[in-house]
């Protein structure tokens, strides 16, 4: 089976293969296609066009780092070891060098999307770090 593959930044919110382009590429290209399709029928049933464009937007485009410098809250950041946009490099320069209370744990097996792919895994991270 092929897989539907968009890459234009412009494609509606609404398109079925954009959105699959981009959870098939964020989780690392090696789930099978019905797992892609069952997580772009939850996004599409469960976000609104304007909701989905404005996520991506305020993904790329805003630059907040002048409200958060310097501080000094503990946090938790859970890239995903297939995740090859926001994945381990990506998170350790840009979040490292601005929060210094930041525990970085990688989640195995995942990529962009661990509360779909390792569901368990990642409830048990985030109790773990909650009750430290």
């Amino acid at each position: 089976m092929t897989r539907p593959v968009t890459t234009s930044s412009t494609a509606p919110p609404e398109n079925r293969d954009f959105r699959f382009g981009i959870i098939d590429f964020t989780t690392g290209n090696r789930n099978t296609p019905t797992w892609v399709n069952s997580v772009v029928e939850h996004s599409l049933t469960h976000s609104t066009k304007e909701g989905f464009h404005g996520a991506l937007v305020a993904w790329a485009e805003p630059d907040f780092l002048a409200e958060i410098a310097g501080s000094e809250h503990e946090m938790l950041v859970i890239p995903g070891e297939h995740d090859p946009a926001l994945g381990e490099a990506t998170v350790r320069q840009t979040w490292e060098p601005h929060f210094p209370n930041c525990r970085i744990e990688v989640m195995p097996n995942a990529g962009h999307y661990p509360m779909f792919e390792t569901p368990v895994q990642l409830a048990t991270v985030i109790e773990r770090f909650l009750s430290a």
